[in-house]
């Protein structure tokens, strides 16, 4: 969430949330936070599976020229 608050207030334009679907339970008890930011921000939060081609077919499909990971 972090790096969210810092493109935003860098004046980045934040398109699409993207919440990788990583297995781990720690972070699968987060996604609701996720949600959460989403509506209140009013940015679409988007899932995708953790492999790399799943990710890239999601990005692509975004049309992200950028990505911020954090």
């Amino acid at each position: 969430m972090h790096a969210l608050y810092v493109a935003l207030n860098s004046g980045i334009n934040v398109d699409y949330l993207l919440f990788v679907k990583n297995g781990s339970k720690a972070h699968r008890l987060n996604s609701w936070l996720l949600e959460l930011v989403s509506e209140t921000l009013g940015i679409p939060a988007v899932t995708t599976e953790k492999e790399l081609p799943a990710i890239r077919k999601t990005l692509r499909k975004l049309k992200a020229s950028k990505v911020i990971s954090g």
